[in-house]
């Protein structure tokens, strides 16, 4: 995670995350339009026209805006959205097992949901990371209901899941 905070301070980082992909899509649209000089009449489109320099620039910009959407809108857990969607639950004063709980079965159904439609467009990596949100989602759900997020919590779960310490 990168601190040792708060449901605060792992908002900050959870939200600080997919922002890193705005200026990432800007440095794109930049190099875009270095690289098409202007053409078009002065404007930028994301439609690819066989030139393999724009059209890696467009894809990389698409990427971009794909991934920061992704990361912050899909409230999964541990994906970025998933950490604000708990940080905000306790911030709120929901309790630690309550916020875990929520986060949990909002986890594992998007997860289900992920795979679903990773079968259903044939899309390898969609179905992999449905998985895996699914496997941390059951994850949780375990130390959950061992309460191993309370005090008594060792230093290495401490670390993996800073966010559930009271």
């Amino acid at each position: 995670m990168g601190h040792d905070g708060d449901a605060g301070d792992d908002l900050k980082v959870s939200i600080a995350g997919p922002l890193t992909h705005v200026p990432q899509a800007l440095a794109w649209l930049g190099v875009l339009a270095a690289a098409t000089g202007g053409t078009g009449g002065g404007t930028v489109t994301l439609i690819n026209d066989g030139q393999f320099g724009p059209d890696l620039c467009r894809e990389a910009i698409i990427i971009n805006i794909s991934l920061f959407v992704f990361n912050l809108c899909v409230p999964a857990y541990p994906l970025d959205g998933g950490r604000i969607l708990c940080a905000s639950l306790l911030l709120c004063g929901v309790g630690v097992s309550t916020a875990a709980t929520i986060t949990v079965i909002v986890s594992g159904v998007l997860s289900i949901m992920i795979i679903a439609l990773g079968v259903y467009f044939m899309n390898v990596m969609s179905i992999f990371v449905g998985g895996w949100v699914l496997s941390k989602a059951y994850e949780l759900h375990k130390i959950n209901g061992q309460g191993r997020y309370v005090p008594r919590v060792s230093q290495i779960q401490a670390h993996c899941l800073p966010i559930f310490r009271p």
